[in-house]
């Protein structure tokens, strides 16, 4: 069975990332990356909300089959939607 090396990364914040790469069977999804990739274990928090994922700055879902040089980019939640804050940021003009 061929393995395909690929990447996960999660900027957690301005001064944190979480980055791996891993050795995946040929045929696995993205969702299969992401539980051999120890990203749930490292932050529990994101089992509560649904995540985007790219790849080449493509969104992808997580039946998405991974191919070899792929790397799965976790994008964070919004905190505030857009237009909240542009509404925000004019209420101080």
């Amino acid at each position: 069975m061929a393995l395909n090396v690929v990447e996960v990364a999660y900027s957690c914040g301005p001064d944190q990332m979480f980055f791996v790469a891993l050795r995946v069977p040929e045929g696995a999804s993205a969702g299969d990356v992401l539980q051999l990739s120890g990203l749930f274990q490292a932050f529990p928090d994101l089992l509560d909300v649904t995540v985007d994922l790219g790849v080449f700055a493509t969104r992808i879902q997580l039946d998405y089959l991974v191919e070899p040089e792929d790397r799965i980019v976790v994008y964070r939640p919004l905190r505030i939607s857009p237009m909240e804050a542009r509404q925000q940021r004019a209420k101080k003009r």
